[in-house]
Formats: structure tokens, C-alpha cells, sequence
């Protein structure tokens, strides 16, 4: 989650590392600290450049069950293709601009199915972390349902 007016990747708070299952349940694999995701903070980042309220984002395994329940919860789904993404553009700034700007809003939820080389991914987006984390447990409920 972005502090209020966040300009870098320094203003985004975020997991050092990955959230994984342990024992059933989720668990940091690092700590949370201000610049420990790139990724994050550019999702975030430019999220606030449409809507400065928009501060938080998680990234969450796709798969189509995941993109099934973000659905079936009545979140507004987006995509962007990552063979149309441009040469020498950050992948997490493009595609969510992409995104928003074809959809005319920010959505609760950008995906990609991947590419060479590259991970197919699901961003949750939203304005707190707390919002967002609530999201990945309903979605995660769905899943084991």
C-alpha cells in the first residue's frame, strides 16, 4: 500500500518476498517494508495517477478458478496481452495503464496470462491493504469451497 501521495517505489510499503501457504494457512514468507516490491509499487503507482485513493495492490496466482471467483465475488475484471505490450516499457505500469484506459476505470482486478518468459498473474487492486487482503481470502474461500 501506497502512502498518501506516493511518487516511488519508496513510498509503497509491501511483503519482501512472497505470501504462501503454510499449515493451511497464509503466511509472509518476508518482511513488510517501504521499496521491498517494485512490482507492487508500480502497479500502485500508476493506479494513483487515475485515482489517488487507489493506494493498494496484491498479485495472486492465476489461474482460471482464481479469474472464476473474482468474478462470481462481483468484482469488475480486466486484461491486457502482453504481446501487445510495447519494447522498453515496464510490464506493471503498461499493462495496468492499459488496462484503466480501455476500460475507462480502474478495476478491482487486472490479469494477464503471461508470455516467454513471463508469469501469467492476477493484480488486486483497491484504496487500502486491508480492503485488498479481505479480497484474497474471499477469493481463497471460493477456491477451497
Amino acid at each position: 500500500m501506497g502512502i498518501q501521495n506516493a511518487s516511488s517505489v519508496s513510498d509503497v510499503a509491501a511483503v519482501s518476498g512472497r505470501i504462501v501457504r503454510l499449515k493451511g494457512a497464509p503466511h509472509a514468507v518476508g518482511c513488510i517494508a517501504f521499496g521491498a516490491s517494485s512490482h507492487i509499487a508500480r502497479i500502485v503507482l500508476t493506479a494513483m495517477h487515475y485515482d489517488d485513493q487507489m493506494r493498494a495492490a496484491m498479485n495472486i496466482r492465476y489461474s482460471e478458478e482464481a479469474l472464476t471467483a473474482c468474478k462470481e465475488l462481483g468484482m469488475k475484471v480486466a486484461s491486457f496481452s502482453r504481446e501487445d505490450e510495447p519494447e522498453g516499457v515496464s510490464t506493471m505500469e503498461w499493462g495496468v495503464e492499459d488496462s484503466i484506459r480501455r476500460n475507462g476505470r480502474i478495476p478491482d482486478v487486472i490479469y494477464d496470462k503471461g508470455g516467454v518468459g513471463k508469469e501469467a498473474m492476477i493484480r488486486l487492486l483497491g484504496r487500502e491493504a486491508v480492503e485488498i487482503a479481505g479480497r484474497a481470502i474471499n477469493i481463497s474461500k471460493l477456491l477451497s469451497s
